[in-house]
């Protein structure tokens, strides 16, 4: 009989949440330092306990991870209804890129004092709440400090033309009226993606708090990640700043203009 360790629930509580995951995920959410071949083995025994079920790729050292029957039941005594998947969503590599953005945030929170995560939700969990507003982000999260951060994420994957994608950033205008969200961090795939959803959007920035990074960027040094710069910023700050930044600009009643920075 397999006994679980608290990373064992902890990892249970992830695959719950994220619906599912890649070994390499797992390695960085749960496991620090550890090598890839000792995770692969603990997650084995959790699939042969039936926590842990295994979706195999044709990389196999990186095979997607659901929750098994136990797990669902370990989860469960916890008052937590979750529901079992059989097969990965149809939408994988967006998926898993919103998965990694999660890791990232959560990863990077105890090298900032003072700061905790009060929540965190992907576009998947948003249903729970009957969201009834015009825009689903792919994630939406809140922090504590000094101030109540919070925020949504749009991860970008170049699927779509960049007007189409500036369109359905403008829709924010609405939804920054009736939920509080100071700051709309748009995520790209890949590092060169990211200056051209700078200049490709600033338009849009001109009236939807927009803060850019690059996933490479945010998986590397999370909420320390060096923000890419609007034309109207003046020197450099961390994404965390900018999340300051705009959250003490909306609850003072101040808008953004160029130049202000």
């Amino acid at each position: 009989m397999t006994k679980l360790t608290s990373r064992d629930r902890n990892i249970l509580w992830s695959c719950g949440v994220s619906q599912v995951l890649t070994t390499s995920q797992i390695l960085r959410w749960h496991f620090g330092s550890t090598s890839l071949r000792n995770v692969q083995k603990r997650l084995q025994k959790l699939v042969e306990a039936g926590f842990l079920k295994v979706i195999e790729t044709r990389v196999c050292t990186d095979n997607l991870v659901l929750l098994g029957r136990e797990g669902q039941a370990e989860l469960q005594k916890t008052g937590w209804k979750v529901e079992l998947r059989q097969e990965a969503p149809k939408d994988l590599e967006h998926h898993l890129g919103v998965v990694d953005i999660r890791i990232a945030l959560d990863r990077s929170l105890p090298t900032m004092p003072g700061m905790r995560l009060r929540y965190c939700y992907a576009y998947w969990e948003l249903g729970q709440f009957a969201w009834s507003y015009p825009v689903i982000p792919d994630m939406i999260f809140s922090l504590r400090n000094a101030y109540t951060l919070q925020a949504a994420v749009e991860f970008d994957r170049k699927t779509e033309m960049l007007n189409v994608f500036a369109k359905k950033l403008l829709q924010y205008r609405l939804l920054l009226e009736r939920h509080p969200l100071s700051t709309v961090l748009v995520v790209a795939e890949k590092d060169e993606d990211a200056e051209r959803l700078v200049e490709g959007l600033e338009g849009v920035g001109t009236s939807v708090p927009i803060v850019t990074v690059s996933l490479p960027d945010l998986k590397e040094k999370g909420l320390g990640a060096i923000a890419r710069a609007r034309s109207h910023m003046f020197g450099t700050r961390t994404i965390a700043e900018q999340l300051e930044i705009d959250t003490a600009r909306l609850q003072s009643g101040a808008t953004a203009v160029k130049g202000e920075f």
